[in-house]
């Protein structure tokens, strides 16, 4: 009995530890992986010497593409006989801020096309003090994350890349946070929505609707998800294991989708297939000089 006690004992001490090994040292490399078209690496390539027209995503972990469907590799497929480059500027946890401080690499790509998915992390940040906090110490903020602080440098970012650039900038609302229509994290990324469709209208850029599209989506699906959100510690949750089927067991962004019961994301935030593809549609389209919008 009492050696059995032991073996149950060792198996909740061991387990936790083989599972931050894997996650440490196989999952964390591959989910921060850079692009290889990131802007460093396009900079770092003679592709800038050849007459091309670029088109640079700017974004966080939606558009980085790794713990994500990369819409961005999906574009570069699409137009890769449009005589265009696509250049990802995504890096998985951005807040509009984190953009801000790397645009001189994206200005230096000499974009001819711009997209912005940016807004996520800030709509996260606001959703209580463990999610402030979170940021604060991993992103550099200066102040807690707010709708004024997000508003304030999705200007400022809009700015600089109009003045910087000589650029067509298609600028997308962000996309639900999780698909329970009446959940707080989702009634968020509505507001969030709000403020990138006043700002983008301020610098008269073309808007593409992404948060209202995928809202209708799922109320025509009349969908129950399978997983919402119930604060800071089940976010992390459904998404790090959403990951670790990922990397560790090597299913597919739509299997993990699925098995959460959702539609449109993997875990509450992050794209299969079908949200990948209501993100890529509207930017190709807009590219090649179609309407971004229905």
């Amino acid at each position: 009995m009492i050696k059995k006690i032991f073996i149950a004992l060792g198996a909740l001490i061991l387990v936790p530890i083989l599972l931050y090994a894997v996650a440490f040292f196989i999952i964390e490399p591959k989910a921060q992986m850079e692009p290889l078209n990131s802007p460093a690496n396009y900079l770092a390539s003679d592709k800038g010497d050849v007459q091309k027209k670029v088109l640079v995503c700017v974004g966080d972990s939606l558009t980085h593409g790794t713990v994500s469907h990369n819409y961005v590799d999906d574009l570069a497929e699409r137009l890769a006989d449009k005589n265009i480059d696509v250049v990802n500027a995504g890096i998985n946890s951005n807040l509009a801020y984190n953009v801000l401080l790397r645009i001189d690499e994206i200005v230096a790509c000499k974009p001819d096309y711009i997209s912005i998915l940016i807004g996520s992390n800030d709509a996260l940040g606001s959703l209580g003090e463990k999610h402030a906090k979170h940021y604060i110490k991993t992103m550099g903020l200066p102040q807690e994350p707010t709708e004024e602080f997000f508003r304030e440098n999705l200007t400022e970012l809009i700015k600089q890349l109009s003045e910087k650039t000589n650029a067509k900038i298609v600028v997308l609302s962000i996309p639900p946070i999780g698909e329970d229509l009446d959940n707080v994290a989702y009634l968020k990324s509505v507001k969030y929505s709000e403020i990138i469709k006043e700002t983008a209208a301020k610098f008269e850029l073309t808007y593409v609707p992404l948060n209202e599209k995928m809202t209708d989506y799922l109320v025509k699906k009349g969908h129950k998800p399978g997983v919402s959100y119930r604060g800071r510690g089940r976010l992390n949750l459904v998404m790090y294991l959403a990951i670790f089927k990922r990397f560790a067991l090597g299913k597919s962004f739509d299997e993990i989708s699925s098995a959460n019961g959702l539609f449109l994301f993997t875990d509450l935030l992050h794209f299969n297939s079908v949200s990948s593809g209501m993100v890529a549609d509207p930017i190709e389209s807009f590219v090649l000089g179609a309407p971004a919008t229905d």
